[in-house]
């Protein structure tokens, strides 16, 4: 096999002048030369990386995985993969595992939830698009060698809107928990002319538009549904003030909370009332640094 890197990656580039860097050739010897030289990743055990491009606009990457590793989103750019060697099983979809922002449009987990697996081998080629959630989930014998080019420009949709300014007091977001979240997308559009935006991360939630602002989310219910799945959210101005309030009154609040919301759209926490009635709080503003 011989692998030709485009400078422009033609398909993307349709309408365009002609670029005048140059291409490259690399033969399926040296590519695997490459790959069988690069280091192990300092943070990843398991993962060695070797670039084979020089073209930073489209970086191509040699890998070889001797282990399962993190599970991933790129908010700015697409992969391109094709399998030298090795079987695997790649999960792609779901919601990503104590997710966390690593870097500019790169988010990493620890593994994914309601993905879709799927098998591959020497050959394959598959296609992950900017914002879906994307794993090495199980590796069958020693390793898998692959070669990824990453494509830039086809960038994932905005991340979380900010909710409007509906004053403190108000009621700014609601969160509705149901079993089967396309469903129930077409039940409410049907229902109020609702539309949606995707949630970078996951393909359980979708954010709910009405007359062009973000009112919402419908997520799929962790286990059962219940009464108490889905939680509305009031706005308020000081949070971590309310959340001391909270306390003061006789309610608690919920483990995990509070937390800053992507994207600088404000914060959140979720607050029990003395009955056990669960309720959600949010700020427009950031939590102040820890101190």
């Amino acid at each position: 096999m011989t692998l030709l890197i485009a400078a422009s990656l033609a398909f993307l580039t349709l309408g365009q002048a002609s670029p005048t860097l140059p291409a490259d050739f690399l033969a399926a010897p040296e590519i695997r030369e490459a790959i069988r030289k690069a280091p192990e990743d300092t943070m990843v055990p398991g993962l060695f990386a070797a670039p084979l491009a020089i073209q930073a606009d489209h970086p191509v990457i040699g890998i070889r995985r001797t282990r399962v590793g993190l599970s991933e989103i790129h908010t700015d750019s697409s992969d391109l993969f094709v399998v030298l060697e090795g079987n695997a099983t790649i999960t792609t979809g779901g919601s990503l595992v104590g997710a966390r922002e690593i870097g500019p449009g790169e988010i990493r987990g620890t593994g994914v939830t309601g993905g879709k697996a799927r098998a591959v081998r020497a050959g394959d080629v598959g296609v992950v698009p900017a914002g879906v959630v994307h794993w090495v989930s199980a590796i069958e014998g020693p390793e898998l060698v692959y070669v990824v080019a990453k494509i830039p420009g086809l960038k994932a949709p905005a991340a979380g809107s900010m909710p409007a300014e509906v004053g403190a007091g108000r009621a700014a977001w609601f969160d509705i928990a149901v079993k089967d979240v396309p469903r129930a997308r077409d039940f409410y559009a049907a229902l109020f002319g609702w539309t949606y935006k995707a949630v970078i991360g996951t393909d359980l939630a979708a954010e709910i538009v009405s007359r062009g602002e973000s009112i919402g989310t419908i997520r799929r219910a962790d286990g059962a549904v219940s009464p108490f799945n889905g939680v509305v959210y009031v706005q308020v101005s000081d949070l971590p003030a309310m959340l001391g309030k909270v306390k003061e009154l006789g309610g608690t609040v919920v483990e995990g909370f509070p937390f800053d919301l992507p994207n600088d759209t404000g914060a959140i926490g979720v607050i029990l009332d003395p009955s056990g009635h669960p309720l959600g709080l949010y700020s427009r503003s950031r939590l102040p640094p820890a101190r």
